[in-house]
């Protein structure tokens, strides 16, 4: 079976009749007595077609009683485009005389039918050497099937499916079980995906924190409150709030009990309590008892200070120190770092050169691997402590190489680069060892175009028996060089420790200092201005009301004047009507008489004047 140039025509032979098909038009024609055959014995194994002409090649049988039984030909034909019919050109029969490598075979097996179904034609010869040779039907391999009659390959089972290649009928691949690593080609699902992680030992080396001075960690840990619940409750600031407002309710109860209660006993109770305060005063030395409930607040930032130093001094080095879990940020620790590539052409410490000569001398082992599908390579080998301060750690990291959709080339070619990875960590006491400890790490180089084929290739690849998987081994010219150091040893946290107390005792003084100069002067003054401001408002109201009363006590004694003058006046009258009676018997004694009879009647009425 072929096709014209362009792949629109498709044209099949056989002995007794052939046909085209059309793909545009799904137009089948079948020309029965069109036989490019000599005779019906004829054989066709291969045809070609360029457009315009074609050879077809096969075996042509020959008498039973021939020694020969089948004789090769080629036969070359045209094609007429318009009605599809082949017609025969010349044929040419390949020479079997005594001059030809084909003299004395016979070609017998030409007439073998094509693999059916499970089967496929095998390209490996006879043991003897029998030219030509014919292929032998053999069974498909695992991992792949074959569902049709013909000479063709089997087929690779699709990603997911599998066969094992143990039952010969099953003709189709089979699902595979869920999460199982089953790839193109696959023959058993016994291997789970999760069994296929790659193992790696290589780490990011920390980053140094972005504060790095102990005075700045001190005061962004003991000053800061965080978001979550459990940052509040481990800030000491929250917890010197809280003492602050227990603090604020005993001094206004003491307030109140000072000005408002004055029995004996809150009496007793104030001047006791106000004695011990004093007593606890270590921001204003013992002269107020204010200064005492504040202390409290200081020694919560102080122990907190203290209690923060110890444990962060025991967070070095990070190998050993578990999570912060005293603080908001649980990363936090007592160690800076740095790291960098090292030739190896460049001479090294003797501490430095004896790691790596421990390095060298590891073992490696490779792990099996796997011809299809995928293949995993790892190394492992045991470590080893050449003393505490030296130590090599186990080596064990391996990677899978798999491809979807994709098989294991036949030849496949990966790169292993090792690096020697050195840690130095100083010591966290002055004086001591630094501890080395080294591995190696390693990184694959893998072209997954070259190293991997897809169903297609694998049909048209010629076929092999084995795959060849080439693993180069090489060592960088470099080293990585990674360090840690403590960020604070202990004469440095005690020495930060005394002056953060310090420093937060000078704070409260300071706020006593700015209270007392400047706070309470402005609440007294505003006091005083308050309290001038209704005294004379007071004292306003009371002058009116003077000034009102005396008003209406004299408008009372002039109507009392008015009456009394009016009283006088009558007196008068009278007085004046006796002395005309008298005056009739004008005599010098009568008018002295008369005399003091006025100047005894003038006083008295003067005096009752006075006294109303």
């Amino acid at each position: 079976m072929t096709t014209d140039s362009l792949g629109s025509i498709a044209y099949g032979f056989s002995d007794l009749f052939t046909f085209s098909y059309t793909a545009s038009t799904d137009n089948l024609t079948i020309h029965q007595n069109n036989s490019l055959s000599p005779s019906t014995s004829f054989l066709p194994y291969a045809v070609d077609y360029d457009g315009s002409r074609g050879i077809i090649a096969g075996f042509l049988k020959n008498d039973q009683n021939s020694r020969i039984k089948y004789n090769a030909i080629v036969l070359l034909f045209s094609i007429d485009a318009s009605t599809a019919t082949v017609t025969p050109i010349t044929l040419w029969k390949y020479p079997m005389n005594g001059t030809t490598w084909q003299a004395g075979q016979t070609n017998a097996g030409a007439n073998k039918n094509y693999p059916p179904s499970g089967y496929y034609s095998s390209t490996i010869g006879p043991t003897v050497e029998v030219v030509p040779a014919f292929s032998s039907q053999l069974p498909c391999m695992p991992g792949t099937y074959k569902n049709v009659t013909g000479i063709r390959r089997c087929l690779l089972c699709p990603p997911g499916t599998k066969t094992d290649g143990i039952n010969l009928t099953i003709t189709t691949c089979i699902n595979c079980a869920t999460n199982t690593f089953c790839p193109l080609g696959s023959v058993s699902d016994s291997i789970s995906n999760d069994q296929l992680n790659n193992i790696t030992q290589a780490v990011a080396y920390p980053k140094s924190p972005d504060i790095a001075g102990l005075d700045d960690i001190l005061f962004f840990t003991l000053f800061s409150i965080g978001s979550s619940a459990r940052c509040v409750a481990l800030s000491p600031i929250f917890w010197t709030v809280i003492v602050a407002a227990i603090i604020t309710l005993i001094v206004s109860v003491m307030l109140v009990i000072k000005y408002c209660v004055k029995t004996p006993k809150a009496v007793y109770s104030y001047k006791l309590f106000k004695k011990i305060f004093k007593r606890t005063d270590i921001i204003r030395e013992g002269e107020m008892w204010v200064g005492g409930l504040a202390t409290f607040c200081v020694i919560v930032l102080c122990v907190s200070c203290c209690v923060f130093s110890a444990k962060y001094y025991r967070s070095y080095p990070i190998e050993t120190a578990g999570p912060s879990t005293y603080t908001c940020d649980t990363s936090i620790r007592n160690a800076q770092f740095s790291s960098s590539l090292q030739s190896l052409a460049v001479p090294v410490a003797d501490n430095i050169q004896g790691m790596m000569d421990l390095l060298i001398t590891v073992q490696f082992t490779l792990p099996n691997t796997y011809k299809i599908g995928g293949v995993r390579i790892g190394l492992s080998a045991p470590g080893k402590n050449k003393s505490s301060t030296a130590i090599l750690r186990d080596l064990g990291f391996s990677q899978t190489f798999n491809q979807s959709g994709s098989i294991l080339g036949q030849d496949v070619r990966i790169t292993l680069q090792l690096t020697k990875v050195i840690n130095n960590t100083n010591p966290l006491v002055s004086g001591d060892d630094e501890v080395l400890s080294g591995i190696w790490i390693g990184s694959f180089l893998v072209n997954y175009h070259e190293s991997f084929m897809t169903n297609t290739n694998y049909l048209n690849a010629p076929p092999k028996t084995s795959t060849n998987l080439t693993l180069t081994i090489s060592e960088t010219l470099y080293y990585i060089l990674n360090e840690q150091s403590p960020i604070a040893r202990l004469p440095e946290i005690i020495y930060h420790d005394f002056l953060y107390i310090t420093m937060i005792i000078g704070m409260f003084v300071l706020i006593f200092v700015i209270v007392e100069i400047l706070i309470l002067p402005c609440i007294t003054s505003l006091i005083r201005k308050c309290r001038r401001n209704a005294g004379d408002k007071y004292r306003t109201d009371s002058t009116r009301q003077s000034v009102s009363s005396h008003n209406n006590a004299e408008n009372s004694s002039s109507h009392s004047n008015r009456q009394e003058s009016r009283e006088h006046m009558h007196d008068f009258a009278i007085v004046n009507n006796v002395t005309s009676l008298q005056r009739q018997k004008p005599t010098l004694n009568q008018y002295a008489n008369r005399t003091e009879d006025d100047s005894q009647q003038l006083p008295t009425m003067w005096n009752r004047q006075a006294y109303h």
